[in-house]
């Protein structure tokens, strides 16, 4: 997987696309203090999107 992430306090961002094509770009803000398992969270998505 190939990609690009971001991050400032209460955004982020993460994606990735596979040497065949898929893609997947996930932004995530926060209106609130964030959760110490956000970060893995997105991370798990992306994951999801182009790993199985």
């Amino acid at each position: 997987m190939w990609g690009h992430g971001g991050d400032i306090p209460g955004h982020q961002t993460s994606g990735g696309r596979t040497d065949d094509g898929r893609a997947v770009s996930i932004a995530v803000t926060a209106n609130t203090p964030t959760v110490a398992q956000g970060p893995d969270d997105v991370r798990a998505l992306v994951d999801a999107a182009l790993c199985r």
